[in-house]
């Protein structure tokens, strides 16, 4: 089943307070990915003493490794599950004690059955991050900050790995592989208490409000949702190549030091961590231009999976130290765009918060919430609008955040570069009740030059203005099926919904 999430319990975003709020939840959140992807990865930098301490094969090596995904993919259905039903601050926090147990009694480790059944458990227990983050994202954060807010969760995908290896490295050389297990778990638990805080006020409102369930199958019919599906299936498997075997395959088969190792692993994961920051903030800047969304997140998604296979293919046939590391660094630099798509989709039905990987969407499908990571994508359903927009008024921008939010099927229009005709201008005003005149942008400039306040000048005149001088359109207009409005304040758009 997936749900339909009453607006009941989506945040309110406007104002200092509510914007703290998020900020906060996002920013804890943040380092939630950043603990998740160091205690999963600490395998990794724990191999070269741990295979050698336990006997392991390389075999049995990729049995301990994979044990770990057998759980956590399907888990993420039952978190989905689990996440309309219960208060998902909660269950979020019950799924970071469990793996941060099972990372720390890895330490105690003596053979590979042990090791297997605490890889299950850390699976267990981290499949309940990514569905978790996605709904409180989707619940909390304005659709136009959802681009860098999973930025920063993609970004977390590779500061995690970068502090784990840097960490684990010094740990591994200086006191054994063991430490690294029990020191990253004991410093994973600690996140609980700003957690406890920070999310308490909003327990109450989640678990208060029952919400529509849909059926899974009414979802699985969607073609979007698998190639959603193959398309994370995709990021995900050079990530995971890196992510498991690096350091094993850096210090085994190409001669690294266990430091050399470290290093270079370190600067990987830093320098993905900075591209997937900036296309995050990029591509946000791009959709507030007024760029089709969906094209945007499929062309970036494109770009990061082709550099990610240029970079395994480089590294195959890389003969030095030196060509071993570009193609790292090259592959780090072009996966960053992967991790920025959000996974909310308006599919021109309802909202619905579904246990699937990512949004890779077609054109027509409005984006909104996170991408690398496996979690509930919301779609959403709305009205049509049209919005003439101009992306460098605030009031404009806030505006369409509040349509996009809102789940509303938006048309932008730039109307500096595209402006109405004056039909439609006069079919606009008459729709909101108000006169040419009104519309006006009274504080440009030009309308004082051109004397259009003056109390002889008719809205014929004004008209023809406007259409020689769009500036002197006030914005941001709004029309909808129910109306149209001038919207200043931003907040009267709501009554067109």
């Amino acid at each position: 089943m997936a749900t339909i999430a009453p607006e009941s319990i989506t945040a309110d975003h406007s104002g200092v307070a509510g914007r703290r709020s998020w900020t906060l939840l996002i920013a804890l959140l943040t380092l939630l990915v950043v603990l998740n992807y160091a205690d999963r990865g600490a395998i990794a930098i724990a191999a070269p003493g741990l295979k050698d301490e336990l006997h392991l094969s390389a075999f049995g090596f990729g049995v301990a490794v994979s044990a770990f995904a057998w759980i956590y993919a399907p888990a993420q259905f039952a978190v989905g599950w689990l996440s309309d039903r219960l208060c998902v601050y909660r269950l979020i926090a019950l799924g970071l004690t469990l793996w941060s147990l099972s990372t720390m009694l890895t330490a105690a480790t003596t053979g590979l059955a042990m090791l297997v059944a605490l890889r299950i458990g850390l699976g267990l227990g981290e499949g309940v991050a990514f569905p978790s983050a996605s709904k409180i994202i989707a619940r909390h954060v304005p659709a136009a900050r959802r681009g860098s807010a999973n930025g920063a969760l993609a970004a977390a995908l590779a500061i995690g790995p970068a502090i784990g290896m840097l960490g684990g490295g010094i740990i591994l050389s200086g006191l054994g592989w063991r430490s690294i297990f029990l020191i990253f778990g004991a410093i994973t638990i600690l996140w609980l208490l700003p957690w406890h805080f920070a999310s308490k006020p909003h327990w109450r409102n989640a678990s208060d409000v029952r919400e529509e369930l849909v059926p899974m199958r009414s979802i699985l019919r969607q073609p979007t949702v698998w190639s959603m599906g193959f398309g994370h299936f995709c990021n995900t498997y050079g990530f995971y190549f890196l992510l498991a075997w690096l350091p094993l395959y850096l210090v085994k088969d190409r001669g690294f030091s266990i430091l050399a190792m470290t290093s270079l692993t370190t600067t990987v994961y830093l320098v993905q961590a900075v591209s997937a920051l900036f296309f995050g903030w990029w591509s946000d800047r791009l959709v507030a231009t007024g760029r089709d969304e969906g094209r945007l997140r499929k062309g970036l998604m494109s770009f990061s999976l082709a550099t990610t296979a240029v970079a395994i293919g480089g590294l195959a046939m890389a003969s030095s130290m030196e060509a071993i590391a570009f193609w790292l660094l090259f592959g780090a630099a072009g996966a960053g765009p992967g991790g920025t798509n959000p996974r909310c989709s308006d599919l021109g039905g309802r909202r619905l918060v579904v246990v699937v990987r990512h949004s890779f969407c077609r054109p027509d499908h409005r984006v909104s919430g996170p991408f690398t990571s496996l979690g509930p994508p919301c779609y959403r359903s709305g009205m049509k609008a049209t919005i003439y927009h101009n992306p460098l008024c605030g009031t404009s921008r806030k505006t369409l955040a509040i349509l996009e939010d809102e789940g509303a099927d938006v048309r932008i229009v730039d109307y500096l570069k595209a402006p109405p005709s004056r039909d439609e201008l006069q079919r606009i005003y008459a729709r909101a009740g108000i006169s040419p005149r009104e519309g006006l942008r009274a504080k440009e400039p030009l309308v004082a030059e051109l004397a259009l306040l003056d109390e002889g000048i008719s809205d014929d005149v004004i008209l023809d203005a406007m259409v020689a001088h769009p500036i002197l359109i006030e914005r941001p207009l709004v029309e909808t099926d129910k109306g149209a409005a001038l919207c200043r304040p931003q907040d009267r758009v709501r009554e067109l919904l």
